[in-house]
């Protein structure tokens, strides 16, 4: 089943391999940016190369507060190039703008990612399972025991 593309952005490099990165419709937090590999024009050459999170390429410490997307990708790959294959062009045509607008602005629990509450004063409980594996220890004294008879034959 394939969803439609939202927004797509196309980095030609100078050896002609071509990386591009999509927002699809159906778009989760950790999958949000579909990233393929392209070698040549026709399209059976593109192939899945990986998926990325939202705040792929983002400042970790402070990532809520920056705003993602393939334009920020974009000025991110123009400048750290490699002097062995430069990128040659970019590229970002938008399918559906009012989709990618709201897409890219949209809270995380929204997409997927799961919301945490904190209430304070409270301590968390664990409960613990059975899982029903017997285990059987021998008494530290007796191993203790055993261990100075030996030494003294």
């Amino acid at each position: 089943m394939s969803s439609n593309v939202i927004a797509r952005l196309t980095v030609t490099r100078q050896n002609g391999i071509r990386s591009i990165f999509e927002i699809h419709e159906d778009a989760t937090f950790h999958h949000f940016y579909k990233v393929f590999q392209q070698n040549g024009s026709k399209r059976s050459t593109k192939a899945l190369v990986r998926t990325a999170s939202r705040n792929e390429g983002l400042n970790p410490v402070n990532a809520h507060l920056q705003t993602p997307g393939l334009e920020f990708m974009a000025v991110r790959l123009m400048h750290l190039q490699a002097e062995s294959n430069p990128v040659v062009s970019t590229r970002i045509r938008y399918f559906s703008k009012r989709a990618y607008r709201k897409m890219i602005t949209c809270a995380p629990d929204q997409l997927g990612l799961t919301k945490v509450n904190v209430l304070f004063g409270t301590q968390p409980t664990y409960t613990f399972q059975p899982i029903g594996i017997a285990l059987s220890f021998k008494p530290v004294e007796s191993l203790n025991h055993h261990k100075l008879h030996a030494g003294s034959r």
